[in-house]
């Protein structure tokens, strides 16, 4: 049984990073763990559930989830869920829920739709649909919407994580994404 990787609070980047590195590594294991699963067998993308606590100064702040699953129609849904624990939940009871649904097109990565809530001190909703028969991104932030043109191979920011393991597994050694974050 795996331990729960723990995620310290410096910069978001480093955090999110060592994150995504400890799960991307325990594919093998999870395929080794699980019969239904051989181990010359693809499984693409891999369905997961990876479970972290947050630090901050050496104290639990927080707990994440993340969850690789089907979706409908032949699409994926990878979602997150992280809220705030212990005494520090006295203090701020935050909670951010962000789903990403997405399709492999042409062997390229593709968003179709991304949603966060946020929930406690600063609370936001943010949808952004992504339309590629148009070729047009909308963003959608506290019922104000705008659209903009989308550029070639564009993630949303939740779906860049999983796209960065995937790439990282393959052993990539230049990371780049362009990722469509509502409006900023």
């Amino acid at each position: 049984m795996l331990s729960k990787p723990r995620c310290y609070h410096g910069t978001r980047g480093r955090t999110v990073a060592a994150a995504l590195l400890a799960v991307a590594m325990t594919w093998p294991v999870q395929a080794a763990d699980n019969p239904a699963i051989s181990s010359t067998a693809t499984v693409w993308p891999p369905q997961f559930t990876a479970e972290y606590d947050v630090y901050n100064r050496g104290v639990k702040v927080a707990e994440m989830r993340r969850v690789m699953a089907p979706g409908p129609n032949g699409n994926h849904v990878f979602s997150s869920s992280t809220h705030t624990t212990g005494l520090f939940s006295l203090l701020r009871k935050d909670r951010i829920e962000e789903e990403s649904h997405w399709q492999m097109t042409d062997g390229v990565i593709r968003s179709l739709a991304y949603t966060s809530t946020r929930s406690g001190n600063r609370k936001r909703k943010v949808a952004v649909r992504f339309d590629w028969d148009t070729r047009r991104i909308v963003s959608t932030i506290s019922d104000e919407s705008w659209g903009m043109p989308d550029v070639p191979q564009v993630v949303d920011k939740l779906l860049y994580q999983f796209a960065m393991m995937t790439d990282l597994r393959a052993g990539a050694s230049k990371l780049g994404y362009t990722v469509a974050d509502g409006g900023k």
